[in-house]
């Protein structure tokens, strides 16, 4: 029941990929993606140009600045949605972001770890067997 409803919220705040990895023994372990939209990447791309002095889309100018601010961007939508769900779902929650690239930067992979209050357990443990 309790996944069906991190799932649906995960759905209704446009996340995409989303694919339940584990779900037993109170432990929920789910992996999503964040997708940026024109208006983000334009940002970004904007932002960039005017606190920079490299070269638009040069390796210093993904880097340092375009790359960081969409990390920045979607880590924090994406935490206010796990925040989102621990507080609907009655669950403790916590979020790993996986680093991007100036290859692929459309889009953000997560994974959310989902547990009762009293396990005592982080993402990482979880995640490893996950992780490619």
């Amino acid at each position: 029941m309790k996944i069906n409803q991190i799932i649906s919220i995960l759905e209704e705040n446009q996340l995409t990929e989303i694919e339940e990895l584990k779900n037993e023994d109170g432990i929920i372990l789910v992996r999503f993606f964040f997708d940026f939209d024109e208006d983000v990447l334009s940002a970004a791309r904007s932002y960039s140009n005017d606190e920079s002095d490299y070269e638009e889309e040069s390796n210093e100018w993904y880097k340092e600045f375009f790359i960081p601010y969409l990390y920045e961007y979607a880590n924090d939508e994406v935490v206010d949605i796990i925040e989102e769900i621990v507080e609907e779902v009655d669950l403790a929650g916590e979020v790993m972001a996986f680093q991007m690239n100036s290859t692929n930067f459309e889009s953000m992979q997560f994974m959310a770890l989902f547990t009762d209050e009293d396990q005592d357990i982080t993402i990482e443990d979880v995640a490893k067997e996950f992780i490619i």
